[in-house]
């Protein structure tokens, strides 16, 4: 048999309620003295303003009464009172073991789903600094900006969808734009003997990238897996498949995900390829083993390091 503690179980001298009740009138204060302790009903007397508080001469429901005014400052300042304490009658513990255990995740599963961060610049419990890092850390295709604090969906709710959109004085959506970049301002960066590259483009969320590849003459590119879609058009030099087909210049070569494949530049002119490429690729060993993993992510730290390294101020790509 369970028996729900209530807060008049533990208010016997009604020390408690009286506080409510200064707090935010009798009725309120008799809905929470028939609620369950434990079932947060206890927070909803968060919307309190600290004045108000120190009217109660007990220090113990000051005290409270102050540290519920805590959560309401730090959770839900853009808030009405109405919403404060409905929001507040349904916190409830959260586990903090998420937030240290590893995840594995993969390119072509989470790495290419979309993304969208919204900052709030008013947030009192999640610095700007650290959104943005975060943000950073996880790219994404569209980045919006609040002037509320972080329980948008409560500071937010009067407002419809279209009223979101139109209300450009609350928020900023920082779309990417058009970005022309001449290929010959760029340097060619090696990538290893006879191979270089020019970066154009770094897809959102790791999910690919689009490049200018140098193969110099005989050069062979080694056995390799792509865990994404390739798109390759010669602009000069003849490349030859390890199907034996020719590619040259105006040639374009599709492959699928999971296309395991080689090629070599042959002739005396090095091959220029326009790529587009989509997720990681895996270097093969001549019994399958993986030698190597690459993915558009470290292929733009290696251009970041390049520019570092002979002091040019790199392109944003991203």
């Amino acid at each position: 048999m369970s028996y729900e503690l209530t807060v008049g179980d533990v208010d016997r001298d009604g020390a408690l309620e009286q506080a409510i009740a200064v707090l935010h009138g009798e009725s309120r204060a008799t809905f929470l003295r028939r609620a369950v302790v434990g079932g947060a009903a206890l927070l909803g007397v968060s919307a309190a303003p600290a004045q108000a508080a120190a009217d109660v001469r007990d220090e113990a429901i000051l005290n409270y009464a102050l540290t519920l005014e805590y959560v309401q400052e730090a959770f839900y300042g853009e808030c009405s009172p109405e919403d404060v304490v409905l929001a507040s009658m349904l916190l409830a513990p959260e586990a903090i073991a998420p937030n240290s255990t590893p995840l594995r995740v993969t390119d072509s599963r989470f790495g290419s789903m979309p993304r969208v961060y919204i900052e709030c610049l008013r947030d009192k419990a999640i610095p700007v600094a650290l959104q943005r890092r975060m943000a950073h850390d996880s790219p994404c295709e569209i980045v919006a900006s609040l002037e509320v604090d972080v329980e948008i969906h409560l500071a937010l709710s009067i407002l419809s969808n279209m009223d979101l959109l139109q209300s450009r004085s609350r928020i900023r959506i920082r779309l990417m734009k058009q970005q022309a970049i001449d290929p010959t301002a760029l340097p060619w960066i090696p990538l290893g003997p006879g191979e270089s590259f020019k970066p154009l483009r770094f897809l959102p969320n790791d999910r690919g990238r689009v490049l200018l590849l140098r193969v110099e003459p005989g050069t062979v590119i080694g056995r390799h897996r792509h865990f994404g879609e390739v798109h390759a058009y010669n602009l000069s030099g003849t490349r030859q498949l390890d199907t034996g087909e020719l590619v040259g210049p105006g040639g374009y070569v599709y492959e699928p995900t999971g296309n395991v494949d080689s090629w070599s530049a042959v002739g005396d002119e090095p091959v220029i390829v326009h790529i587009t490429s989509f997720g990681a690729m895996e270097y093969l060993g001549e019994n399958d083993e993986v030698l190597s993993r690459h993915t558009p992510a470290m292929l733009h730290d290696v251009y970041l390091r390049y520019c570092e390294e002979h002091g040019l101020a790199p392109l944003s790509l991203k």
